[in-house]
């Protein structure tokens, strides 16, 4: 099985190959891509309600952050103000599993969930 997944990283010539892609790059495409409006904080109730919370907060954060903090270059804009969420569900093993997994939702064969068509955030 090992040699399987080397061979399939293995381009022509014998060279590495793998997908690059850019994980910021690949989120901000995501909410550029949202309607205006309300539809991000009604999926972020819909995550909420499928996560069995029953409730949900929102906070608007006025600070602004030193650029030295930022964990990735290029994210010194979005070191200002900004709107936080959350709710009072645990987050659970399955859901770091989803994040580690952006546009290959869990919920797709669950249709017990609000937002079971697994786009989500990831549309």
């Amino acid at each position: 099985m090992a040699r399987m997944d080397e061979n399939r990283q293995r381009g022509r010539g014998g060279k590495s190959f793998r997908v690059k892609v850019s994980l910021t790059g690949s989120i901000a495409q995501v909410l550029n891509d949202y309607p205006d409006g309300a539809q991000i904080a009604r999926e972020l109730l819909q995550n909420s309600e499928d996560a069995g919370s029953t409730k949900q907060w929102y906070l608007l954060d006025h600070r602004t952050h030193p650029s030295q903090d930022v964990y990735c270059e290029g994210l010194e804009e979005y070191m200002g103000p900004a709107l936080l969420a959350g709710n009072d569900s645990l987050f659970q093993e399955k859901d770091f599993s989803s994040l580690q997994n952006f546009g290959n939702s869990g919920k797709k064969t669950d249709y017990q969930k609000i937002g079971q068509m697994g786009i989500g955030f990831n549309r």
